[in-house]
């Protein structure tokens, strides 16, 4: 979200939560949160937020150094973010991260309907949760946004 850019962020947020409800991903950050009024929300309250009546089959949240966490409708993995890393830069991390589910998604083929994402497995959804938050870390030891290709991340991840 980028609430600076509108001038009605209470209308903004509304808007947001309604194009939500059209969407399979949704990725939302700890910041993301607190400007749709979601920040005391624990995880099921939250589930129950953004999964409602809508068409939402995963959510993704990321938490910057605490790590992130994969829900769906009927599983949730959280990782936490690597230790030890020489934080550069932060821009685009959330942006890195979503690239990485993203790829990862369709890589193991399951960006290919809605219900594909509907069958993801604590299993798989661990492991794409490993791959997007490599994908993030790399990009914070870089100036810049500057996003780790498909190789770096396996390189990274095993």
């Amino acid at each position: 979200l980028r609430p600076m850019a509108v001038p009605q962020r209470a209308a903004y947020s509304a808007g947001v939560l309604r194009a939500l409800g059209m969407a399979h991903i949704v990725k939302v950050s700890d910041e993301d949160l607190e400007v749709l009024g979601l920040a005391a929300a624990s995880l099921p309250e939250l589930a129950d937020t953004l999964f409602g009546a809508s068409s939402v089959q995963l959510i993704a949240l990321t938490r910057g150094a605490q790590g992130a966490t994969l829900i769906t409708r009927h599983a949730a993995v959280t990782l936490a973010a690597p230790a030890g890393l020489t934080e550069v830069d932060t821009v685009g991390a959330g942006d890195c991260f979503q690239a990485g589910l993203l790829a990862y998604l369709q890589h193991g083929g399951k960006l290919a309907s809605a219900a594909a994402l509907a069958k993801l497995e604590p299993g798989f959804l661990t492991a794409a949760l490993h791959h997007a938050i490599a994908s993030a870390s790399i990009n914070i030891t870089r100036a810049g946004c500057d996003p780790a290709s498909w190789d770096e991340v396996i390189r990274v991840t095993g």
